[in-house]
């Protein structure tokens, strides 16, 4: 009875090793900020790098502005047709990406950008979004008030690899079967 219980245990333990697992970068509390190539945003192109307590993460995009914010957003909204994402940890690039298609809403001197990483185009096995929040001062500031900045990226199995425990928990288990009937 035992042998069966440790079988079935490995046979459902060994598909879960496999599932995908969840990275987060994230600043932390937040230390410092400034918006790069002069005041921020320009009315073509923004860029931001938020130093926190745990990594660094920049973000430089193109801007386009929408004639109206969509959904429950208040404010002037712009479209990010093109970006990219970089986040640090002790000036060691940790992560990079692009996004494409993203929204950014200004309400006041507060701005939110929130998207979709674009790695399922170039590496099809992770999946990733991003959050970037920080406010100025004043319209022509060049150091954030405040921010903080959050990515988020999942690792999914690749389908080969769950093929292949698949087939070996089948095998373990017609080996468990075949032993218990010549036991029997």
């Amino acid at each position: 009875m035992r042998r069966v219980m440790l079988w079935v245990l490995l046979a459902v333990a060994l598909p879960t090793a496999a599932l995908a697992n969840s990275i987060t970068y994230a600043t932390g509390h937040f230390v410092s900020g400034i918006c790069v190539g002069g005041h921020c945003p320009t009315p073509t192109r923004i860029g931001v790098d938020i130093t926190g307590s745990l990594d660094k993460i920049d973000l430089s995009a193109e801007l386009g502005m929408l004639t109206s914010c969509p959904g429950h957003l208040a404010g002037t909204c712009y479209n990010l047709p093109f970006g990219s994402v970089d986040v640090f940890h002790a000036s060691t690039l940790l992560f990079q990406d692009f996004f494409f298609n993203v929204i950014a809403n200004k309400d006041g001197n507060a701005w939110v950008i929130m998207g979709r990483l674009a790695s399922p185009l170039t590496m099809p096995f992770f999946n990733g979004s991003f959050t970037v929040s920080f406010t100025l001062p004043n319209a022509r500031a060049t150091v954030l008030a405040d921010g903080t900045a959050t990515v988020r990226v999942s690792y999914l199995p690749e389908p080969g690899t769950l093929g292949l425990i698949g087939t070996g928990v089948v095998g373990l288990a017609g080996m468990m079967i075949r032993k218990l009937r010549l036991r029997a």
